[in-house]
């Protein structure tokens, strides 16, 4: 903690763009919101020049075999994470998946060209057929609903109720026998991510969709994220009820008897 690295790349444009990304996340807690997720991407693979022509496709070309998906690899280290820190991502591996399918549309010009200089030559071709919105303006593709979809319900809700002070639990905690240190110290800064492959999960949702025997009901989990937001939305208005009843209590002793 506390030192600097130096990310050392062939040319700037290849793994080090995966491995400073997974970092900003790991230590910024704005990269997991989807706005600033879609900032990541923006600054560090379509402002810095990563391929997309080249190694973004759902295929290799016949005569090579120099592709190699760092942008799909980076989105299933998301989607681990997202595993492993479900209340600490504004979105669902859903809005990944979502993200995935249009890097691979050749209709936004977010995504399908390997620097700035050949985006800004197709935008002075008046034969280029390239849409004038970025890929980000997702209501061009998807409705309300669907982007609506991709919130995560238990996005920021804490890993435990919060404390009255420092050393007094809330009323709300399970008091318990024994004092039990938590794994993840509260004000840890950092994602501890667990690396080792019993921690990985395979991302059925992505690889597995187009295979007719491996196909999961989606059923059970819509079933169980309805329910996440329902108890969401009832905790909201529990929070909203709290800080009005201690608003009129404020009020109540700032104001001077008669």
């Amino acid at each position: 903690m506390g030192e600097t690295a130096v990310l050392i790349d062939s040319d700037g444009r290849g793994p080090g763009l995966l491995v400073a990304s997974l970092v900003q996340i790991f230590m910024e807690p704005d990269f997991r919101s989807r706005i600033g997720f879609q900032t990541l991407i923006q600054n560090n693979w379509v402002s810095l020049g990563y391929p997309f022509s080249a190694h973004n496709q759902i295929c290799s070309p016949s005569n090579s075999n120099s592709l190699t998906p760092l942008f799909l690899i980076f989105l299933d280290c998301v989607h681990q994470l997202t595993v492993q820190f479900p209340s600490l991502f504004e979105f669902r591996s859903v809005y990944l998946i979502d993200l995935l399918d249009t890097s691979l549309l050749p209709i936004f010009d977010t995504f399908i060209f390997d620097c700035e200089h050949d985006r800004q030559l197709a935008h002075r071709n008046p034969e280029t057929p390239l849409s004038p919105s970025p890929a980000w303006n997702w209501e061009v593709q998807f409705s309300r609903s669907h982007i609506k979809s991709w919130t995560n319900p238990l996005y920021k809700i804490p890993r435990r109720p919060v404390r009255l002070g420092s050393l007094d639990p809330s009323p709300n905690s399970q008091i318990m026998a024994r004092n039990i240190l938590p794994s993840v110290p509260e004000n840890k800064t950092y994602l501890p991510v667990d690396y080792l492959v019993s921690g990985l999960s395979v991302w059925t949702e992505l690889f597995h969709r187009s295979v007719p025997f491996f196909q999961i009901s989606p059923i059970p989990q819509e079933i169980l994220v309805k329910k996440q937001r329902k108890a969401r939305e009832l905790v909201e208005l529990g929070e909203a009820k709290q800080q009005s009843q201690n608003k009129v209590k404020v009020a109540q002793i700032t104001t001077p008897r008669r």
